[in-house]
């Protein structure tokens, strides 16, 4: 009996040690997603949540997802605003696009009263149009947090890519890390 439980705890062990965990250390900058139909260049050093709750998403932290986070999402363009219920079109004005980014935000937001738009500017992402939207919040506990969102429309998705981080301290810091990251995104397909 005893030799038993030494092969299950051996078992459990190995099983357990085997899986990756909720974090993977990006160790390569070069991350491709042929299913989305984009590339891009990640922070080396950054963690990588594994099996976040959609599939859509590409989320990243350098401290901590309440400090800092870069998300990259791509979702089909009917599904592009989904707690507003509205699509985004390759054909629509950037401007339009902004304006449900923003509405989507608040949407989601459990103090939409709080937020406050920096700035709404037009940029260019892997030679495409796109917005940036640059707002500034307060989350539940009243710490002041800002939030840049690009976004940018192809045939066969709608691209989001985000940061944000608090006010203090965090978001001037690792703001140049997620311009380069944004610089570096390219639509494959």
């Amino acid at each position: 009996m005893h030799f038993y439980k030494k092969i299950i705890i051996f078992s459990l062990i190995t099983l357990l040690t085997s899986c990756g965990g909720p974090f993977t250390r990006l160790t390569k900058a070069e991350y491709v997603d042929t299913n989305k139909n984009f590339k891009v260049s990640l922070p080396v050093g950054w963690v990588q949540i594994n099996g976040y709750q959609s599939e859509n998403a590409l989320w990243i932290s350098k401290d901590g997802y309440s400090l800092q986070s870069i998300r990259i999402e791509a979702l089909k363009p009917d599904k592009a605003f989904s707690r507003i219920k509205k699509p985004a079109a390759a054909n629509m004005p950037i401007s339009d696009l902004a304006e449900l980014e923003l509405a989507e935000i608040k949407a989601k937001s459990s103090n939409a009263a709080s937020i406050k738009v920096l700035e709404n500017t037009l940029e260019n992402v892997s030679d495409q149009k796109a917005f940036r939207l640059h707002i500034q919040y307060l989350n539940e506990k009243g710490l002041r947090f800002e939030q840049v969102t690009y976004g940018l429309v192809s045939a066969q998705n709608y691209y989001r890519i985000s940061y944000q981080a608090p006010s203090i301290h965090y978001f001037e810091r690792d703001k140049q890390t997620f311009n380069q990251t944004v610089t570096s995104f390219k639509i494959t397909g």
